[in-house]
């Protein structure tokens, strides 16, 4: 199942309308910044957060972080519209790296004890 994650309600809508009409998807839960989404994630366990990067209260690379602390194995993508510019993110003792996957989306693995990845 899937995690949308935006602080835009507008955008969360058209996502959740795009899903809906696909049965290879099912939205399990939304969140409009990284703190809901850590506890929406704690409880319906998504397969796959797609994740803005740029929300108020927490963001998207420190909530990247907080899943992975809390357990999640679910894979991140980040749509095109909330990329970085330096998509690589030095986030204290953990870093995230970006991979860019087939259709241009990108995966966020998160490598503890590492730092300054670079855009790769």
């Amino acid at each position: 199942g899937l995690l949308i994650v935006d602080d835009h309600p507008v955008v969360r809508d058209g996502l959740r309308g795009m899903f809906a009409g696909d049965d290879r998807f099912a939205v399990l839960g939304e969140a409009g910044n990284g703190r809901e989404a850590l506890a929406v994630a704690s409880s319906v366990s998504p397969d796959v957060v797609l994740m803005d990067l740029r929300m108020p209260e927490m963001d998207g690379v420190t909530t990247i972080r907080a899943l992975r602390e809390q357990g999640s194995t679910a894979r991140v993508l980040v749509p095109p519209a909330s990329r970085a510019s330096n998509l690589g993110s030095d986030i204290g003792t953990v870093s995230v790296r970006f991979h860019r996957l087939q259709g241009g989306e990108l995966d966020a693995t998160v490598i503890p004890n590492f730092t300054n990845f670079g855009s790769g």
